[in-house]
């Protein structure tokens, strides 16, 4: 009985630590997609910027 109940522990937490990974990289993603945006959203606001000072 102890070695089954080690055997649940072991699988247990190895799908913890798998949840919690898939978890981080998703969150990891997702930071990085909007920090791009961000910076593309940035860049067109400073041509736009630019643009009207030009003309």
């Amino acid at each position: 009985m102890c070695r089954a109940r080690k055997t649940v522990n072991s699988a247990m937490q190895h799908l913890a630590w798998l949840v919690l990974g898939t978890t981080g990289f998703l969150a990891l993603g997702w930071l990085i997609r909007r920090r791009s945006k961000q910076r593309e959203e940035r860049e067109k606001t400073y041509k736009e910027f630019i643009e009207k000072i030009i003309n």
